[in-house]
C-alpha cells in the first residue's frame, strides 16, 4: 500500500469526477458536497471502488456520505492510512 497525500487523494477525486461528469478539473471545488456535484448514489459507488484500487486499501462506500466533500474524504483517508501504519 502506498501511502498518498490529502493533496495526492483530492486531485485524483477531482480528475476522477470531473471525467465521470464531463466537466473540466477546475470547475469542481473539494469543499462542494459530492451530492451537490451531480454524484449519483451508483457514481458515489463507483468512485469509491475505484478509489479503493487506486489507493490499495480497503474502503468503504458509505464514506462518500459521512464525509461528503472531496476535501474532507481526502483528510479522513490520509488521517486513516497514517493512524493504520502506527
Amino acid at each position: 500500500m502506498t501511502q498518498r497525500s490529502a493533496e495526492e487523494i483530492e486531485n485524483w477525486l477531482v480528475g476522477y469526477i470531473a471525467k465521470q461528469l464531463g466537466a473540466r478539473p477546475e470547475q469542481i471545488s473539494v469543499s462542494e458536497e459530492f451530492v451537490n456535484l451531480g454524484l449519483s448514489s451508483r457514481q458515489a459507488v463507483t468512485l469509491m471502488l475505484d478509489m479503493e484500487s487506486w489507493l490499495g486499501q480497503p474502503t468503504d462506500a458509505g464514506l462518500v456520505y459521512d464525509h461528503p466533500t472531496i476535501r474532507s474524504l481526502a483528510q479522513f483517508l490520509t488521517a486513516q492510512a497514517t493512524a493504520g501504519m502506527a
